[in-house]
């Protein structure tokens, strides 16, 4: 007896996953679309959740749970419950706008962090402040850092080992 072999590619898979992650399709529907298990689809629902985070975890010990602490009044006056219905209401008129519900690729966060820079390799007392920058968007891709340093004029010992950018800001 020949063993069956599957009519669908990996590719198929990810995206009727997508899809019904979504909400686009149910898991029915991206069945038969995909011509794809339903147990298959059921599979890699599920790796999305717990599982995710408990090998997300393994693979960054530097990451740890935390107990909630506490949080100055100030800061949790801005938890009252209607201003923060209102600013999700604004944002999902927003996502609707931009159609970004059904592309999270398009969702991007922003972070900064300062650092002192050694100009001087004599002493730390000489170095400048840069700011570092990094961008991903909702399903993890991320672009190139970019490190912002102070002034108009760029010295050119500030660019010693830091990684060629694709692009050039100037």
């Amino acid at each position: 007896m020949v063993p069956k072999r599957a009519l669908w590619s990996e590719e198929d898979l990810v995206t009727a996953v997508r899809a019904v992650k979504r909400g686009t399709l149910s898991t029915y529907a991206a069945t038969e679309r995909n011509k794809i298990p339903k147990r298959t689809i059921r599979n890699n629902l599920k790796s999305g959740s717990k599982a995710w985070l408990k090998a997300f975890m393994k693979r960054n010990p530097v990451v740890s749970k935390r107990k909630a602490q506490f949080m100055n009044p100030a800061r949790a006056q801005d938890l009252n419950i209607f201003i923060v219905a209102d600013h999700f209401a604004k944002m999902s008129e927003i996502y609707d706008d931009l159609d970004l519900k059904i592309h999270p690729e398009r969702i991007y966060s922003m972070d900064e962090k300062e650092k002192g820079k050694s100009v001087n390799l004599q002493s730390s007392e000489h170095a400048e402040i840069v700011t570092i920058v990094g961008c991903v968007n909702a399903l993890g891709t991320a672009i190139p850092s970019i490190v912002i340093f102070k002034g108009k004029r760029l010295k050119p010992e500030l660019n010693d080992n830091l990684p060629v950018l694709p692009f050039s800001l100037r």
